[in-house]
């Protein structure tokens, strides 16, 4: 009976967290995988930030292809009101991708987030891929435990970086929305 009520209680508070929502106040963007001409659609809901850059974000690599042609990155800037005694943070972002790697070649999705009011707090993750075709990628964020101010408002940075590694011609694209969910907790 009392793990059932405590279940009950987790629950209770599981939903009221999923209830909490940010008031968008602002959006910005930049990168070389979002250029300002080609600005991504950025959503935001109570349970993730997501945004869409545009078809053109992608990186390559092979014989005479331009170092700077193997990274490409696209960070949002959102700045956001956030409900009273509620604060929020991340803990992975997932991204549609599809890849070509031979052997030898590997490609990058690198996620950095950090809200402004401490930007010298950041949560970071990579993960890499070797094989080829369309996958979608969810890196996980390290330390999970930068968190955004106690209610009021703040900008949340979300980076994202790709990259094509190695020497024989490679390359990654970004093919969806790139969704980042939001973890709620009182404060």
């Amino acid at each position: 009976m009392k793990s059932f009520i405590a279940t009950a209680i987790l629950l209770a508070g599981a939903l009221q967290a999923s209830a909490q929502s940010l008031t968008v106040i602002s959006t910005t963007s930049g990168g070389n995988g979002c250029p300002q001409a080609a600005p991504p659609t950025i959503s935001v809901t109570s349970s993730a930030i997501s945004y869409t850059g545009p078809s053109t974000w992608a990186a390559s690599t092979g014989p005479g292809v331009p170092i700077t042609q193997s990274r490409a990155n696209c960070q949002i800037n959102v700045q956001v009101g956030i409900p009273a005694n509620w604060r929020f943070r991340f803990a992975s972002t997932s991204v549609p991708v599809t890849a070509s790697t031979p052997s030898g070649n590997s490609a990058t999705v690198t996620e950095t987030y950090f809200f402004s009011a401490s930007a010298s707090v950041s949560g970071t993750g990579t993960s890499t891929i070797t094989s080829t075709g369309p996958t979608t990628v969810t890196t996980p964020y390290s330390p999970a435990t930068v968190w955004s101010p106690c209610g009021g408002t703040d900008a949340v940075n979300i980076n994202t970086a790709i990259r094509a590694v190695g020497s024989a011609a490679g390359s990654i694209q970004v093919t969806g929305a790139v969704n980042t969910p939001i973890i709620w907790e009182t404060c």
